[in-house]
Formats: structure tokens, sequence, C-alpha cells
């Protein structure tokens, strides 16, 4: 259990939570009225962040990204 809680540094989780947090103000700031737009950025940052650590996982959230 704890190796799974120290998959991500803590860097790692505050550069995801700042991408996070920046999306959604963007999206409250400008956008609204598209939540699939909202939806695919967020699944697209999170796979981002399992691509870089080379899990597979994050090549599945990169499939659902592009079909969103």
């Amino acid at each position: 259990m704890r190796k799974r809680l120290r998959y991500f540094t803590k860097l790692e989780i505050t550069l995801w939570s700042l991408s996070v947090m920046a999306i959604l103000v963007s999206f409250i700031a400008f956008d609204r009225t598209n939540p699939f737009t909202l939806a695919a950025s967020l699944i697209g940052v999170t796979s981002l962040i399992f691509n870089a650590k080379g899990n597979p996982f994050g090549q599945f959230l990169m499939i659902l990204f592009s079909l969103l």
C-alpha cells in the first residue's frame, strides 16, 4: 500500500495539481458550456503524467483522450 502512495513524487503531484487547477480556471473563465472539453483536458493532463513515468495506464488514458 505504501508503494502505491509513493508512486509519484511530491514534485510530480504538484505539477499535476497546478495543471489541473489551470485547466479548471481556464474552463470557468472562458468556456463553461462544453463539459467534454473539460473532461478531455483533465484526462489528457493525467495521461501525460502517467506516460512520463512509463505506466501503461497512461496509454489507455491517451486513447480515451483521443476519443473525446
